[in-house]
């Protein structure tokens, strides 16, 4: 499960992703459709131009990937629940809201895994669960 404070964070780094995507790309549409206009009868220049900014662009692009992946992987698992007798129908896990050091979760919306394993088949489901006290 991925807890409240790590599901914000996957929030504000996508979000940070995006609005750093969008800063690089409108400094660049001003800049850089000026350096063209400046020198449009000069190939070799507009070329030189063009090379220039999409090698920045790509550049921008990965830190902010890597800068996702950094906060993605730091994810933290609460618990991990185990049964033995999962059926394809319905189940039911009790589980007493506390994480694997004892302490109560947050109030928030967490996700949850469910890993069903039969002979050679296997299922995962993927949920939302808040928790409201």
């Amino acid at each position: 499960m991925i807890g409240i404070e790590k599901f914000g964070l996957i929030n504000f780094a996508a979000a940070f992703v995006a609005y750093f995507g969008l800063l690089s790309d409108y400094g660049f549409s001003w800049s850089a459709t000026q350096l063209i206009s400046i020198n449009r009868n000069e190939k070799t220049k507009i070329d030189k131009n063009y090379s220039a900014v999409l090698s920045i662009k790509i550049i921008l692009i990965i830190i902010s990937f890597m800068l996702l992946s950094i906060i993605v992987f730091s994810l933290v698992r609460i618990i991990k629940l185990k049964s033995k007798e999962l059926n394809y129908d319905f189940n039911r896990i009790y589980w007493d809201g506390r994480d694997q050091d004892g302490d109560l979760l947050a109030n928030g919306t967490y996700l949850y895994k469910v890993i069903l394993h039969s002979g050679n088949t296997t299922k995962n489901v993927i949920q939302k669960l808040a928790i409201i006290r």
